[in-house]
């Protein structure tokens, strides 16, 4: 049992940067390979891109991948939790 749930744990915590990661990917490659978020910008504004689905799939993605790694949803209950008994390293 001890072992499904740190696999759950395990499986939880990368979930989170994969989706971040993916919409970021996502993102370099509809902003034609361009690596500087300002460029980013300004090249999505500059060719009327930002209207294109995969911008708004790759926003959402990054959005939800940023808030799994806040976490205000669905584990705002026991992140506080999880960070009081966590040991730091010093």
């Amino acid at each position: 049992m001890y072992g499904l749930m740190r696999l759950l744990r395990n499986i939880y915590s990368w979930v989170g940067p994969s989706i971040l990661v993916h919409g970021l990917s996502w993102l370099y490659g509809s902003s034609g390979g361009e690596i500087e978020l300002q460029e980013i910008v300004n090249g999505l504004i500059n060719t009327q891109m930002y209207n294109s689905p995969g911008i708004s799939i790759a926003l959402i993605f990054i959005t939800v991948g940023i808030g799994f790694k806040l976490s205000p949803a669905p584990s705002h209950q026991w992140t506080p939790d999880v960070y009081e008994g966590v040991r730091f390293v010093r």
